[in-house]
């Protein structure tokens, strides 16, 4: 029944993980080639794997982010005759495309440790005392991104692409309006929408040791997993009142 599903989001992840391969034997032979040696004082934070992995996996959350939509577009007759219930129907499809961002996650964390094994550059990694929690913010951010599109698109067709388009154009753009001295009334807006964000809890900055500085943690990753529930249980729900 969810075989199309499966093909067509499976299909998609391993055109991304290619994309990743490539870049990653890009970096490999640019390293190798410019005979780049690391400074021995040099440490970094294994949190920087799990943020590069954090955002690779949410651009390809973006890229599936639309799923209800494709089932609009022609298909919401069919979908409506199946022998399940459209909640189950759902959340088949969710589970597909979830697993299929961890799949993007774990292979993207493979590249890097390879790159690293590969460049010598793996013994100056150092855990930090957070690096569980900022593990589980990165796992958690696709799956926010996953949510907030699906309920941005749940009850339209083929204007999904555009709307995904234009969700990233603005979380981009609140995120600069934040930093800008607006008016009172216009900042505080900025602010209630930013709430929604998923892109102010993936804000991390790196020291001169190479160690990961996040603020508020603990509140990021909760807010990361609330947005992710909150949009895809409203996803299903106004998705279930469509009209084929």
């Amino acid at each position: 029944m969810y075989y199309v599903e499966l093909l067509s989001t499976g299909r998609k992840a391993a055109v991304f993980a290619a994309w990743l391969a490539f870049a990653l034997i890009v970096n490999i032979a640019v390293w190798k080639l410019g005979h780049v040696h690391a400074d021995p004082r040099m440490q970094f934070s294994l949190d920087i794997v799990w943020a590069f992995a954090g955002i690779a996996a949410s651009i390809f959350a973006s890229i599936i982010g639309c799923t209800l939509a494709q089932e609009n577009d022609g298909h919401l007759p069919v979908a409506w005759t199946k022998p399940v219930s459209r909640t189950s129907q759902a959340l088949a499809k969710f589970a597909i495309d979830l697993a299929a961002i961890a799949f993007i996650f774990a292979f993207t964390c493979g590249g890097i440790f390879l790159f690293l094994a590969v460049t010598g550059l793996a013994p100056y990694a150092v855990v930090s005392t957070d690096t569980w929690q900022e593990f589980a913010r990165y796992v958690i951010a696709p799956v926010a991104f996953f949510g907030l599109l699906q309920v941005l698109t749940s009850t339209l067709s083929r204007q999904a692409g555009m709307v995904v388009g234009l969700t990233w154009v603005a979380l981009v753009a609140l995120i600069v309006l934040s930093l800008v001295n607006l008016p009172v009334p216009f900042h505080a807006i900025v602010d209630v929408l930013n709430y929604a964000n998923p892109l102010v809890y993936l804000a991390f900055a790196v020291d001169d040791h190479g160690n990961v500085i996040t603020y508020g943690l603990s509140a990021a990753a909760l807010a990361l997993a609330l947005i992710a529930l909150i949009g895809g249980a409203t996803a299903i729900y106004r998705w279930q009142r469509a009209e084929a």
